[in-house]
């Protein structure tokens, strides 16, 4: 996929190794490199990133699969209709305009309840975002309000 970062072929992440190195240890390792050709590519980063958001997810997925199977069965008779009415119902809820309706038991909605939630361990989503600000509202109830916000921006006018 990086052929000009990896021109003889080997070393890529994918491949194995005597000594077992896990995908984030390699991307961590490959991004501190002193070349700095890997942290300054236009999409390796970019690409990594994704990556391995997308497999923490998959793994999240996995393990509540192993912890009970049976959840998951009832969601294979989900109709193309009912994911669509649930999917509508859900948009005006997404945007604010509605309050969550929280008694609704269908198949339907607890898919995309389970995708919604299965997807808040990908970095960036809407669920991380959420956690993110559930925590942030939580520390401000323990601790009170802030007396001073820092901000950090780069200097651009250099």
């Amino acid at each position: 996929m990086f052929p000009h970062l990896f021109p003889y072929g080997r070393g890529h992440p994918g491949k194995p190794r005597h000594v077992p190195v896990a995908l984030n240890a390699c991307v961590r390792y490959y991004s501190l490199l002193s070349t700095r050709r890997f942290a300054e590519d236009e999409l390796f980063m970019l690409a990594s990133f994704d990556y391995l958001s997308i497999h923490r997810m998959y793994t999240q997925v996995a393990l509540k699969c192993q912890r009970n199977p049976t959840m998951f069965e009832p969601y294979g008779d989900i109709t193309e209709s009912a994911l669509i009415e649930t999917l509508n119902e859900k948009e005006p809820r997404r945007q604010g305009r509605t309050a969550s309706a929280r008694n609704q038991t269908s198949n339907a909605t607890a898919f995309v309840k389970t995708v919604d939630i299965s997807g808040s361990a990908i970095w960036g989503s809407d669920g991380e975002r959420a956690q993110c600000r559930r925590q942030a509202f939580a520390y401000q109830a323990r601790y009170g309000q802030p007396a001073l916000f820092v901000t950090l921006t780069p200097n651009v006018a250099e």
